[in-house]
């Protein structure tokens, strides 16, 4: 009996520490794959590493002790960094085991888990064996990571006792964000294509129509969103001057109030039903004409654009006219960017610390940077192809956009 125990213990400790990926040895490009998860969505490896994404493979079969134990730090780390909406990618392949088809992979989720929310995992059914036979792990589980150069940068991420082992493999080049684990099937812009997300502040030194708004919405999911727009709130308004069209309806000026979610009436309204790919183009604006009481600024407007169903994640934002300021005083950040086609490195140079956002064109926030003044270096070759924008804010508040083109 002792000397089973001795040999169990010898040969669980060679399968769990000696996991590695044979099919491929490190920096090699690996091969392009398509999968199917339990849930029916599609994966390609190369559509997300020309994202500029990185991408965690979790090799696993449903009676595997160690992969039970490593499930839900897996689904712990996807979570954080944005359920591959984000710089990250997590997918879990269990695909040696003839008996993983997609109840018996779904059951393993569920039990083993945990409460995070769960990387795609796919099954013998939808393409897991090809890419388990491709990479060959030597055991189970193995955590290889491919880089948007589609290339094997680790073979095998073990131990794996928390999520610090798997952020362990991040660098100066991949240096993640973490981000709200939801999901952007909408992007908002004004007529120009300056974006508006989450959290977006607009101020204007003028009222009336040269203090206008615009904002277009493209649907880029795969269903169609009912749309709508809700007021959310005011603050330090004086008169109803708000002048309010979304979705080929304009309202009477003054008419819009907090609370109201437009449009009005539904089976009156325009194109509130987004087809997949569709931008409205419907000459959708705001503005106000309240030039306030000279004392209490800013005058503030708050609207969320959302989706009826709840499929997407919502966007607030927030239209501000100071009446005490000139357009000196909302002088744009001091700075200079180049060059601004690139396919490499960019150069900012500024004379202030200021906070950055880079968004990609569909508003989807790609990495966040805090930038001490002076001149920085800011590497975009593992970026997808793609026009970005590069919003900047100082402590003051004011903020430029400056647009990106990586070829």
């Amino acid at each position: 009996m002792k000397y089973f125990y001795t040999v169990v213990f010898f040969l669980f400790t060679t399968f769990v520490s000696q996991a590695q990926i044979q099919g491929y040895s490190l920096n090699d490009v690996v091969d392009d794959f398509t999968v199917t998860d339990i849930h029916g969505d599609e994966h390609n490896l190369y559509t997300y590493t020309s994202e500029g994404k990185y991408v965690f493979i979790d090799f696993s079969f449903t009676s595997c002790g160690p992969c039970q134990t490593t499930a839900p730090i897996f689904n712990e780390f996807y979570d954080k960094y944005g359920c591959n909406n984000g710089e990250v990618v997590c997918m879990s392949m269990f695909g040696t085991l003839s008996t993983d088809h997609d109840p018996e992979v779904e059951a393993f989720e569920n039990t083993y888990g945990g409460t995070f929310n769960h990387a795609p995992a796919i099954s013998v059914d939808c393409g897991a064996t090809p890419v388990d036979s491709k990479f060959n792990p030597a055991a189970y589980p193995t955590v290889c990571l491919i880089d948007p150069d589609n290339k094997i940068i680790k073979l095998d991420i073990w131990p794996i006792n928390g999520i610090g082992d798997l952020e362990a493999t991040f660098s100066s080049e991949f240096n993640p964000t973490p981000m709200n684990c939801t999901e952007s099937l909408f992007t908002v812009a004004t007529h120009d294509g300056t974006p508006i997300t989450d959290g977006s502040v607009f101020t204007f030194s003028e009222i009336g129509e040269e203090a206008d708004l615009t904002f277009d919405i493209t649907n880029i999911g795969a269903d169609v969103l009912d749309m709508r727009l809700e007021y959310v709130s005011n603050t330090n308004t004086t008169i109803d001057g708000e002048v309010l069209c979304i979705f080929q309806q304009c309202l009477p000026p003054g008419a819009p109030a907090p609370g109201e979610i437009y449009p009005l009436a539904p089976q009156a309204g325009g194109p509130q039903e987004i087809d997949p790919g569709v931008t409205t183009n419907d000459g959708d604006h705001f503005y106000s004409t309240d030039p306030g009481d000279d004392v209490n600024y800013p005058i503030e407007y708050t609207f969320r654009f959302f989706d009826v169903d709840g499929l997407a994640t919502p966007i607030t934002f927030t239209y501000s006219y100071d009446g005490t300021a000139s357009v000196e005083d909302l002088a744009e950040v001091n700075y200079k960017l180049f060059p601004t086609i690139t396919s490499d490195f960019l150069t900012l140079e500024i004379t202030e610390p200021v906070s950055a956002r880079l968004i990609n064109s569909q508003g989807q926030l790609i990495k966040q940077f805090n930038f001490e003044a002076g001149s920085h270096t800011i590497d975009v070759s593992s970026f997808a192809k793609q026009l970005y924008y590069l919003k900047l804010r100082n402590a003051q508040g004011q903020q430029s956009l400056a647009k990106i083109l990586v070829k």
